[in-house]
């Protein structure tokens, strides 16, 4: 597996821990299971269109994590290295 790859994969999976439970089990049961909507919401004991909510919900806040670490990402080293330079000892004269 590419590191590129095996990246991604750690992000999402933290941004699905991240989920709340309910909505992290809507997920589940939809996605990684591959059951219908209807069939998630009899196990789970909601309406339908409660689960279609549930499951509405829960993909966007994996969108807005997923979003909010790739931007966190991508501006960490620039942050980091230009900190390095402010707290790096001068030898001026």
């Amino acid at each position: 597996m590419e590191y590129a790859e095996q990246e991604r994969l750690r992000l999402l999976r933290g941004a699905i821990a991240g989920l709340r439970p309910s909505s992290r089990r809507a997920l589940e049961i939809h996605t990684l299971q591959g059951r219908s909507v209807e069939e998630m919401a009899s196990e789970i004991g909601i309406s339908v269109c409660a689960a279609k909510g549930r499951l509405f919900h829960a993909k966007a806040a994996l969108r807005r994590s997923l979003a909010l670490r790739s931007i966190r990402q991508r501006h960490e080293p620039a942050t980091k290295s230009f900190e390095g330079r402010l707290s790096a000892p001068t030898n001026s004269v």
